[in-house]
């Protein structure tokens, strides 16, 4: 009686550990070079990591425009916070 326990619950470990990695998800990355001005050599690298998942719902989204009032819905100004304080800083 104690080995179909023990077995079952090897079976569930074992569907468990191999589900949880998939849970987690992986990051997004992209690099870009910056310089202080046009004609500039100071170099700037800006790196942006976002997760998987957030880009995966961006880049499933459609971005044609109908008419120029609709830039509005590719602004997204909690996500790029954290870049636009980066740019803020150089």
């Amino acid at each position: 009686m104690k080995k179909p326990k023990t077995f079952l619950l090897i079976i569930v470990l074992l569907t468990i550990s191999y589900l949880l990695p998939q849970g987690f998800s992986e990051n997004y990355s992209q690099s870009y070079q910056l310089l202080d001005k046009p004609d500039g050599s100071t170099y700037y690298r800006l790196n942006v990591t976002v997760q998987q998942s957030l880009y995966e719902y961006y880049t499933e989204k459609s971005h044609s425009l109908n008419s120029n009032s609709e830039f509005a819905k590719f602004v997204t100004p909690y996500a790029l916070k954290p870049i636009a304080d980066c740019l803020l800083e150089i």
